[in-house]
Protein backbone atom coordinates (compact mmCIF):
# COMPACT_ATOMS: atom_id res chain seq x y z
CA UNK A 1 0.00 0.00 0.00
CA UNK A 2 3.05 2.30 -0.10
CA UNK A 3 2.08 3.60 -3.54
CA UNK A 4 -1.37 4.64 -2.35
CA UNK A 5 -2.13 8.08 -0.95
CA UNK A 6 -4.98 8.86 1.41
CA UNK A 7 -6.81 12.15 1.72
CA UNK A 8 -9.65 13.04 4.10
CA UNK A 9 -11.74 16.13 3.37
CA UNK A 10 -14.83 17.84 4.70
CA UNK A 11 -17.47 18.57 2.06
CA UNK A 12 -16.62 22.28 2.10
CA UNK A 13 -12.99 21.38 1.31
CA UNK A 14 -13.88 19.42 -1.84
CA UNK A 15 -13.13 21.61 -4.87
CA UNK A 16 -14.89 21.23 -8.19
CA UNK A 17 -12.20 19.06 -9.77
CA UNK A 18 -12.13 16.70 -6.79
CA UNK A 19 -15.92 16.54 -6.83
CA UNK A 20 -15.82 15.53 -10.50
CA UNK A 21 -13.18 12.89 -9.73
CA UNK A 22 -15.34 11.51 -6.90
CA UNK A 23 -18.38 11.26 -9.13
CA UNK A 24 -16.36 9.68 -11.96
CA UNK A 25 -15.01 7.03 -9.58
CA UNK A 26 -18.47 6.31 -8.20
CA UNK A 27 -20.09 6.14 -11.64
CA UNK A 28 -17.39 3.84 -13.03
CA UNK A 29 -17.62 1.53 -10.01
CA UNK A 30 -21.40 1.13 -10.22
CA UNK A 31 -21.91 1.80 -13.93
CA UNK A 32 -24.16 4.76 -13.17
CA UNK A 33 -24.50 8.33 -14.40
CA UNK A 34 -25.12 10.41 -11.32
CA UNK A 35 -24.60 14.11 -11.98
CA UNK A 36 -23.02 16.88 -9.93
CA UNK A 37 -26.55 17.72 -8.74
CA UNK A 38 -26.35 14.58 -6.60
CA UNK A 39 -23.15 15.63 -4.83
CA UNK A 40 -24.35 19.19 -4.39
CA UNK A 41 -27.66 18.11 -2.84
CA UNK A 42 -26.30 15.34 -0.65
CA UNK A 43 -23.22 17.05 0.73
CA UNK A 44 -22.99 20.77 0.01
CA UNK A 45 -26.63 21.59 0.80
CA UNK A 46 -26.89 19.22 3.78
CA UNK A 47 -28.50 21.21 6.64
CA UNK A 48 -27.17 18.77 9.25
CA UNK A 49 -23.57 19.86 8.65
CA UNK A 50 -20.30 18.74 7.11
CA UNK A 51 -19.85 15.22 5.78
CA UNK A 52 -16.44 13.54 5.64
CA UNK A 53 -14.89 12.13 2.44
CA UNK A 54 -12.15 9.50 2.44
CA UNK A 55 -10.24 9.42 -0.86
CA UNK A 56 -7.57 6.97 -1.99
CA UNK A 57 -5.21 7.78 -4.88
CA UNK A 58 -2.83 5.61 -6.86
CA UNK A 59 -0.27 7.59 -8.87
CA UNK A 60 -2.47 10.70 -8.67
CA UNK A 61 -5.56 8.84 -9.91
CA UNK A 62 -8.55 8.60 -7.58
CA UNK A 63 -9.33 4.90 -7.29
CA UNK A 64 -11.57 4.72 -4.21
CA UNK A 65 -14.01 7.01 -2.41
CA UNK A 66 -16.32 6.79 0.54
CA UNK A 67 -18.36 9.28 2.48
CA UNK A 68 -19.48 9.56 6.07
CA UNK A 69 -22.73 11.41 5.53
CA UNK A 70 -23.83 13.72 8.33
CA UNK A 71 -27.39 12.74 9.23
CA UNK A 72 -28.18 13.10 12.92
CA UNK A 73 -30.39 10.72 14.88
CA UNK A 74 -30.46 12.73 18.11
CA UNK A 75 -30.24 16.45 18.81
CA UNK A 76 -26.97 17.96 20.03
CA UNK A 77 -24.85 15.04 18.82
CA UNK A 78 -23.13 14.37 15.52
CA UNK A 79 -24.07 11.18 13.68
CA UNK A 80 -22.53 9.94 10.44
CA UNK A 81 -23.75 7.29 8.00
CA UNK A 82 -21.37 5.28 5.78
CA UNK A 83 -22.48 5.85 2.18
CA UNK A 84 -21.28 5.85 -1.42
CA UNK A 85 -18.31 3.53 -1.01
CA UNK A 86 -16.65 2.92 -4.36
CA UNK A 87 -13.51 1.07 -5.43
CA UNK A 88 -12.56 0.78 -9.09
CA UNK A 89 -12.78 -2.84 -10.23
CA UNK A 90 -9.05 -3.00 -11.00
CA UNK A 91 -8.30 -2.47 -7.30
CA UNK A 92 -10.70 -4.98 -5.77
CA UNK A 93 -9.34 -7.63 -3.43
CA UNK A 94 -6.30 -5.76 -2.07
CA UNK A 95 -7.73 -4.40 1.17
CA UNK A 96 -8.83 -0.95 0.02
CA UNK A 97 -12.14 -1.11 1.91
CA UNK A 98 -10.46 -2.02 5.19
CA UNK A 99 -7.68 0.55 4.83
CA UNK A 100 -10.08 3.38 4.03
CA UNK A 101 -12.26 2.45 7.02
CA UNK A 102 -9.29 2.31 9.37
CA UNK A 103 -8.07 5.72 8.18
CA UNK A 104 -11.51 7.19 8.70
CA UNK A 105 -11.76 5.83 12.24
CA UNK A 106 -8.41 7.44 13.10
CA UNK A 107 -9.79 10.74 11.85
CA UNK A 108 -12.97 10.56 13.92
CA UNK A 109 -12.92 11.09 17.67
CA UNK A 110 -15.52 8.62 18.85
CA UNK A 111 -18.36 10.08 16.78
CA UNK A 112 -21.46 7.96 16.31
CA UNK A 113 -21.56 6.08 12.98
CA UNK A 114 -24.30 3.88 11.55
CA UNK A 115 -25.18 2.24 8.27
CA UNK A 116 -27.29 -0.23 6.35
CA UNK A 117 -24.58 -2.30 4.65
CA UNK A 118 -24.95 -4.67 1.75
CA UNK A 119 -24.24 -8.38 2.14
CA UNK A 120 -20.70 -7.99 0.85
CA UNK A 121 -19.56 -5.53 3.51
CA UNK A 122 -21.68 -6.60 6.51
CA UNK A 123 -19.13 -8.98 8.06
CA UNK A 124 -16.26 -6.61 7.31
CA UNK A 125 -17.92 -3.88 9.37
CA UNK A 126 -18.44 -6.28 12.28
CA UNK A 127 -14.73 -7.15 12.24
CA UNK A 128 -13.92 -3.43 12.37
CA UNK A 129 -15.95 -2.83 15.52
CA UNK A 130 -19.50 -2.14 14.38
CA UNK A 131 -22.34 -3.71 16.38
CA UNK A 132 -25.47 -5.23 14.87
CA UNK A 133 -28.75 -3.58 15.80
CA UNK A 134 -31.92 -5.55 16.27
CA UNK A 135 -33.17 -6.77 12.86
CA UNK A 136 -36.25 -5.17 11.32
CA UNK A 137 -38.52 -7.45 9.34
CA UNK A 138 -40.04 -6.12 6.14
CA UNK A 139 -43.83 -6.16 6.53
CA UNK A 140 -46.90 -5.20 4.53
CA UNK A 141 -50.50 -4.45 5.37
CA UNK A 142 -53.42 -2.26 4.42
CA UNK A 143 -52.32 1.35 4.32
CA UNK A 144 -54.32 2.42 7.37
CA UNK A 145 -52.60 -0.21 9.54
CA UNK A 146 -49.10 0.68 8.34
CA UNK A 147 -49.79 4.40 8.69
CA UNK A 148 -50.49 4.44 12.40
CA UNK A 149 -47.18 2.72 13.21
CA UNK A 150 -45.02 4.74 10.84
CA UNK A 151 -42.44 6.74 12.86
CA UNK A 152 -42.83 10.50 13.15
CA UNK A 153 -39.99 12.59 11.70
CA UNK A 154 -39.49 15.58 14.00
CA UNK A 155 -37.20 17.55 11.71
CA UNK A 156 -37.60 21.19 10.76
CA UNK A 157 -39.45 21.85 7.53
CA UNK A 158 -36.18 22.99 5.89
CA UNK A 159 -34.56 19.62 6.64
CA UNK A 160 -37.63 17.74 5.44
CA UNK A 161 -37.68 19.65 2.17
CA UNK A 162 -33.97 19.07 1.63
CA UNK A 163 -34.25 15.34 2.31
CA UNK A 164 -37.48 14.50 0.49
CA UNK A 165 -38.31 17.31 -1.97
CA UNK A 166 -34.90 18.28 -3.31
CA UNK A 167 -33.38 14.83 -3.85
CA UNK A 168 -32.38 14.76 -7.56
CA UNK A 169 -32.25 10.95 -7.71
CA UNK A 170 -35.33 9.71 -5.82
CA UNK A 171 -38.95 10.79 -6.07
CA UNK A 172 -40.98 10.66 -2.86
CA UNK A 173 -44.76 10.65 -2.58
CA UNK A 174 -47.35 11.76 -0.03
CA UNK A 175 -50.39 10.10 1.53
CA UNK A 176 -52.61 12.08 3.89
CA UNK A 177 -53.31 10.26 7.14
CA UNK A 178 -55.69 12.07 9.51
CA UNK A 179 -54.02 15.47 10.07
CA UNK A 180 -50.56 14.27 9.07
CA UNK A 181 -48.78 13.10 5.94
CA UNK A 182 -46.96 9.86 5.19
CA UNK A 183 -43.86 10.12 3.05
CA UNK A 184 -43.63 7.18 0.65
CA UNK A 185 -41.06 5.84 -1.74
CA UNK A 186 -41.88 3.61 -4.68
CA UNK A 187 -39.67 0.56 -5.12
CA UNK A 188 -40.53 -1.52 -8.17
CA UNK A 189 -44.25 -2.18 -7.83
CA UNK A 190 -44.69 -1.25 -4.15
CA UNK A 191 -44.91 1.84 -1.99
CA UNK A 192 -42.76 1.86 1.15
CA UNK A 193 -43.71 3.99 4.13
CA UNK A 194 -40.74 6.18 5.11
CA UNK A 195 -42.01 8.47 7.86
CA UNK A 196 -44.87 10.60 9.12
CA UNK A 197 -44.74 14.42 9.18
CA UNK A 198 -46.98 17.28 10.21
CA UNK A 199 -46.30 19.37 7.11
CA UNK A 200 -47.64 19.15 3.59
CA UNK A 201 -44.39 19.15 1.63
CA UNK A 202 -46.12 19.38 -1.73
CA UNK A 203 -45.09 15.88 -2.80
CA UNK A 204 -47.14 14.04 -5.40
CA UNK A 205 -50.20 12.53 -3.73
CA UNK A 206 -50.96 8.81 -4.02
CA UNK A 207 -53.54 6.53 -2.39
CA UNK A 208 -52.11 2.99 -2.33
CA UNK A 209 -54.27 0.28 -0.81
CA UNK A 210 -51.24 -1.58 0.60
CA UNK A 211 -47.96 -0.29 2.04
CA UNK A 212 -44.68 -1.93 2.97
CA UNK A 213 -42.50 -0.92 5.90
CA UNK A 214 -38.96 -1.63 7.11
CA UNK A 215 -39.67 -0.20 10.55
CA UNK A 216 -39.82 -2.07 13.82
CA UNK A 217 -43.17 -2.57 15.53
CA UNK A 218 -45.30 -2.27 12.42
CA UNK A 219 -48.55 -4.22 12.47
CA UNK A 220 -48.26 -6.26 9.31
CA UNK A 221 -47.40 -9.50 7.57
CA UNK A 222 -43.74 -10.47 7.21
CA UNK A 223 -42.30 -10.74 3.73
CA UNK A 224 -40.75 -14.24 3.68
CA UNK A 225 -36.96 -14.29 4.08
CA UNK A 226 -36.72 -10.51 4.09
CA UNK A 227 -35.25 -8.52 6.95
CA UNK A 228 -33.17 -5.37 7.23
CA UNK A 229 -29.89 -5.51 9.17
CA UNK A 230 -28.33 -2.28 10.38
CA UNK A 231 -25.11 -1.55 12.25
CA UNK A 232 -23.88 1.13 14.62
CA UNK A 233 -20.59 2.18 16.18
CA UNK A 234 -19.86 4.29 19.27
CA UNK A 235 -23.48 4.43 20.37
CA UNK A 236 -25.90 1.84 21.61
CA UNK A 237 -29.31 1.52 20.08
CA UNK A 238 -31.63 -1.35 19.30
CA UNK A 239 -33.29 0.37 16.40
CA UNK A 240 -32.79 3.33 14.07
CA UNK A 241 -35.92 4.47 12.16
CA UNK A 242 -35.48 3.81 8.47
CA UNK A 243 -36.10 7.36 7.27
CA UNK A 244 -32.46 7.97 8.20
CA UNK A 245 -31.02 5.45 5.80
CA UNK A 246 -29.59 6.44 2.45
CA UNK A 247 -30.14 2.97 0.97
CA UNK A 248 -33.76 2.76 2.07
Amino acid sequence: MNDFKFKILKSSEVDQQTEQDIMDCFNKTFDQKKSSLYFNWKFRENPFGESIHVLIYFKDDLISTRAFWRLDIEDNKKFYQCVDTSVLKKYHGIGIFRKSTERALKYFDGEAIYNYPNKGSFQAYLKLGWKQNEPSFIRFNLTKFIAQYTPIINWSIDKLRWRFCNNPEVEYYSYKYKNEYLILRKKKFMYVSIGRVKFNLGLKKVTPLILFSYDKGVNGFKVPNKKALTLSRNFKVDYVPFYHFDMM
